[in-house]
């Protein structure tokens, strides 16, 4: 039987560039992390109510962390415009009723009738940040499929 012999050039480096897979992936996912926070940044902030203010479109916070990253709202209300809410007193009077009373103001109603009507309706959703990551779902894919090609492609630059 005749003996066969394969000899594979460059192996080594392919194993030394292999074992670097995790942190070449690394680097690439967290930049395809990054760059979808700030495109879901982008859409919330144009699909936020401007109010009176314009602090729901404006205050916005990105953390990046290794694999992972977070997008918040700087504004503490931001949740209840989203969602809406269930009829309440809210606060309108004082230092916490201040936005209360500036948006009173803007639209010319006494600030005591919009709490009266809050009391009784609560207040109607806005959605801005869900459909924002809806709409930001094709843009991940293609970060997300664009550093996977640069992986495999800073692994073969490697290998060379």
């Amino acid at each position: 039987m005749p003996n066969i012999t394969v000899k594979i050039e460059g192996l080594d480096r392919f194993r030394r560039a292999l074992a670097e897979y995790p942190k070449i992936a690394a680097e690439f996912l967290q930049r395809a992390i990054n760059a979808t926070l700030i495109t879901i940044e982008g859409k919330a902030k144009t699909k936020a109510p401007v109010g009176v203010t314009g602090a729901l479109r404006n205050r916005w916070n990105i953390v990046a962390k290794p694999l992972s990253g977070s997008l918040t709202s700087g504004v503490k209300y931001s949740t209840f415009v989203e969602k809406g809410t269930r009829p309440h007193w809210p606060p309108w009077k004082g230092a916490k009723g201040r936005g209360l009373q500036q948006w009173a103001r803007s639209k010319g109603i006494p600030v005591f009738l919009v709490a009266r009507s809050i009391a009784k309706k609560g207040t109607k959703a806005h959605p801005f940040l869900e459909p924002a990551v809806r709409d930001s779902v094709p843009a991940m894919e293609r970060f997300l499929r664009d550093a996977l090609h640069d992986t495999m492609e800073e692994i073969a630059r490697r290998s060379r």
